[in-house]
């Protein structure tokens, strides 16, 4: 064998590796709000629209008090009743 050769082993750092993991979950984390973000955009579009068009009907929700919560709980709300077929009492 020859005396000269050396074997060296290489491992990225602990900070490199923790900036990698962070950064994978951060950019699931924001894939995933980025659904409902484009959701609720939309729904609230359409409540703006509505209300400009439709100014003799009577309006349950007004776009100034529509929300996230708002939001979230009408989706909760959709798919209770989408799965379960029972109308809820909210």
């Amino acid at each position: 064998m020859n005396q000269k050769l050396v074997t060296t082993t290489r491992k990225a750092g602990k900070l490199s590796q923790a900036f990698s993991e962070s950064g994978g979950i951060i950019s699931l984390l924001t894939g995933f709000f980025a659904f409902f973000i484009v959701s609720y955009n939309a729904h609230k579009y359409d409540l703006q629209v509505a209300d400009k068009t439709f100014k003799d009907e009577p309006v349950k929700i007004t776009p100034d008090q529509f929300n996230f919560f708002t939001y979230a709980k009408f989706t909760l709300y959709t798919y209770i009743k989408k799965f379960t077929g029972k109308s809820m009492d909210w």
